[in-house]
């Protein structure tokens, strides 16, 4: 039996949106198979809860505090929530003997990190996104490290190099290897067929879940199989035409399976979307999010598709998607080079590599 004194207790905090969430579960699985203890705080959202159903050897902390917002209103509300969670964040510190605090990301990290560096507690923050976020550059003069991107970010933070590393974006481990053709047939598709995945992100894409309710029949026509995630809005409904489906549900549990098995996805331009399709070496189509802070989804896609991972459309172009989905498609060629693009291009190991941040960082528990 491991002595509970060789033990870290680390504080991940990671709630607001699956961008967010992903990682963070990411890394609490390496550390608990290091035999650390992980407590990982999400927001009150209804996604938060959904998406941490599949995790319950992990201890879930719920945070009260709400995002920023430049409403006159809500910036109150926004002031009275954090300012109560900084308080009440030296309870949930010193209740679980938090020896590391790790934050990435979103409204629910400030006021953990600001109670952290107060109790002197070690901070490391993790930026996703080429364009760091408000948090990040927030909480940066902070921090102990920051992890950001492989290939860097646009932005300054303001602090010196040696806090500054880039290692990416960790990925859970049920994104495993799995042959495509063994996916398709665990989803009743035909290994031939084409699939097409539309990802709305873990908060859905009206826009992209309209545009696949719009091409049922089209998808039906050029032999496409189309499996749509639209948020938890969605209604699960299966339609079929002339032998080809298309599926919608709220969510998934099988993200591994449908990476695997779509020839091609379509997604926002989130950077834990866009690796986990990079990890399964799947083609994109990126729609970055018009209303996204500081434009940062264009930014991701941008480098992506320089590096040939995927090809990027805005949404005022939506009404070209289909015929670029069906050239693409339609040309194995095509989809090999962007195939082996993604290969080229993922990112091994990351968790593991954070993991050995966190342990050198921090500090051993008193007995």
């Amino acid at each position: 039996m491991t002595d509970d004194r060789s033990m870290n207790n680390i504080l991940l905090v990671c709630g607001g949106s699956g961008g967010h969430i992903a990682p963070g579960l990411a890394v609490a699985e390496e550390l608990q198979s290091r035999n650390h203890r992980c407590f990982i705080c999400i927001s009150q959202k209804k996604i938060d809860r959904r998406f941490i159903e599949k995790y319950p050897q992990f201890q879930f902390i719920t945070i009260n505090s709400l995002p920023f917002s430049k409403s006159p209103l809500k910036f109150l509300k926004f002031v009275f929530s954090q300012s109560a969670e900084v308080f009440r964040s030296f309870k949930i510190l010193k209740e679980n003997r938090v020896n590391c605090t790790v934050c990435f990301g979103g409204f629910t990290s400030l006021g953990l990190a600001l109670a952290s560096k107060l109790k002197k507690i070690p901070i490391i923050l993790h930026e996703s996104n080429i364009i760091a976020g408000k948090s990040t550059r927030a909480l940066s003069r902070l921090a102990d490290l920051i992890i950001l991107p492989s290939s860097g970010i646009k932005n300054k933070l303001g602090v010196k190099n040696t806090k500054l590393i880039n290692l990416g974006v960790p990925l859970r481990k049920e994104l495993c290897n799995m042959d495509k053709a063994i996916a398709k047939k665990i989803l009743g598709i035909n290994g031939r067929e084409k699939l097409l995945l539309v990802l709305g992100g873990s908060q859905g894409a009206k826009a992209l879940t309209d545009w696949v309710l719009e091409n049922v029949k089209r998808f039906a026509r050029h032999r496409i199989n189309c499996h749509c995630l639209g948020g938890l809005n969605t209604k699960n409904e299966k339609i079929t035409d002339g032998g080809f489906s298309t599926t919608f549900e709220p969510f998934s549990d099988d993200m591994n399976i449908l990476l695997h098995a779509a020839d091609m996805v379509i997604a926002r331009a989130g950077a834990s979307t866009i690796a986990e399709c990079i990890a399964c070496h799947t083609p994109m189509i990126l729609v970055p999010y018009p209303l996204a802070a500081e434009n940062h989804q264009e930014e991701n896609a941008n480098q992506v598709e320089k590096n040939g991972c995927a090809v990027k459309i805005n949404q005022n172009q939506i009404n070209m998607l289909f015929d670029m989905v069906d050239s693409i498609l339609s040309d194995d060629e095509k989809l090999g080079q962007m195939a082996y693009s993604c290969e080229a291009m993922e990112e091994v190991n990351v968790a593991a590599k954070i993991a050995d941040r966190i342990e050198i960082l921090t500090k051993p528990l008193k007995s």
